[in-house]
């Protein structure tokens, strides 16, 4: 009998690792970061702190964040799918739903993920990998029962992942999954508005099909275009008829007036409730303004955001590309885009800062976060394109 030489379990002829190789390879070189400890909130406060010194040991010895990145060539010798800090998930299916497709896939290693929480998606397209974060759109028992998860992706106009889809995957096509991460969870001690628009359905749909019992009244609010344009539109129907505490309304703006944020917020208000928004940022920007107007209201607001918001002043910012090609952009909005509004190509990935792909050195010039509204000091620094704005003229040199 042969036996895999990383973990000793019984493989096949002509194998050198089993299934689980990756795993317990990874456990004995990086314990600290093993696959199946993706949830970061799981760990004590001390893992964090021995985590963050063993990451910066990392970079300082090996210019890279982890260990598991330093030989991650070498590994990939032996495991050609073996990616530092990601688990390789297969493709059962994609379906196409309203202006998108519903792409369920079966992580092979141990993911673990709260309703609400979203997942990092690298795909492999013409040589080189492209990355995304999706919210998971499935319930956490279809992960724990089937180990199945489920991400409800829109189609873009040259979206490098809808492109992908809707080139045709093969089913038993891999990808890969990283870090599960985010705080966007439903509390169930008290009754819950949910505005959802677009996209921003998919944690919603998580969160309700992952409730055994609905202990508190909850409405839903889905804004949509058109009433055809809704996801999952049988499946609220359903969860209606399972929970009668439950209220789910679709809300089609080209058929129906838009929703009047300051009423809804008195509604809010009035069931002493807390809301939860997911959406455009300008969305939650209004309804957190009409909530601040209601000096009664005691509950908590929790939101998941996409686009960043604009400070309204139009800036001007140099862009040094690699080669040392100065190009000029100015307008209103973040920094990526500006850049892709003159068609100057930039580095980026989830568009939402949270992967850091998009990091670029500031020469000078003051940007603001646009989720934080933090200010960036005026001299040299990082700064990611996605969510920061110019306040100030700009030097950006990128790493393109």
């Amino acid at each position: 009998m042969l036996v895999c030489f990383i973990c000793g379990n019984a493989i096949h002829f002509g194998v050198q690792m089993c299934a689980e190789s990756e795993v317990c390879m990874l456990q004995q070189l990086d314990p600290i970061a093993s696959p199946t400890d993706s949830i970061s909130h799981q760990r004590s406060p001390e893992q964090s702190v021995v985590q963050r010194l063993w990451r910066a040991c990392c970079k300082t010895v090996f210019v890279q964040s982890s260990f598991r990145s330093f030989i991650e060539p070498l590994v990939r010798l032996i495991s050609p799918g073996y990616l530092a800090g990601f688990q390789r998930a297969k493709v059962l299916m994609v379906q196409p739903i309203a202006s998108g497709y519903l792409l369920r896939l079966k992580p092979h290693g141990g993911l673990t993920m709260l309703p609400g929480q979203h997942v990092q998606l690298r795909i492999e397209q013409a040589g080189r990998f492209v990355d995304r974060f999706f919210t998971i759109a499935s319930s956490q028992q279809q992960l724990q029962q089937a180990g199945i998860i489920e991400l409800a992706i829109r189609q873009k106009p040259q979206g490098q992942i809808s492109e992908w889809l809707k080139g045709g995957i093969t089913p038993g096509a891999d990808v890969w999954l990283g870090d599960v991460a985010g705080q966007f969870q439903l509390h169930q001690e008290r009754p819950a508005w949910m505005i959802a628009a677009g996209s921003g359905i998919t944690p919603f749909r998580s969160m309700l099909q992952s409730l055994s019992r609905l202990t508190q009244p909850v409405h839903l609010i889905y804004l949509v275009k058109q009433a055809d344009q809704a996801w999952f539109a049988d499946e609220w129907t359903e969860l209606c008829r399972k929970f009668p505490l439950l209220t789910v309304d679709i809300w089609a703006t080209q058929q129906r007036s838009r929703p009047d944020l300051e009423q809804i917020a008195q509604q809010v208000a009035a069931m002493h409730a807390d809301l939860y928004v997911c959406g455009p940022n300008a969305l939650r920007q209004q309804l957190t303004q009409a909530l601040a107007a209601l000096p009664h209201w005691q509950g908590k607001l929790f939101s998941e955001t996409f686009g960043g918001s604009s400070s309204g002043d139009s800036q001007t910012v140099e862009f040094i590309s690699r080669a040392g090609q100065n190009l000029q952009a100015s307008g209103q909005g973040s920094l990526l885009q500006l850049a892709e509004q003159q068609g100057i190509a930039a580095k980026f990935g989830c568009r939402r800062g949270v992967c850091m792909q998009c990091v670029c050195q500031k020469q000078h010039g003051q940007v603001r976060n646009q989720l934080t509204g933090e200010l960036s000091s005026f001299g040299p620094e990082l700064v990611q394109l996605c969510v920061s704005e110019a306040v100030t003229p700009v030097t950006i040199q990128l790493s393109v």
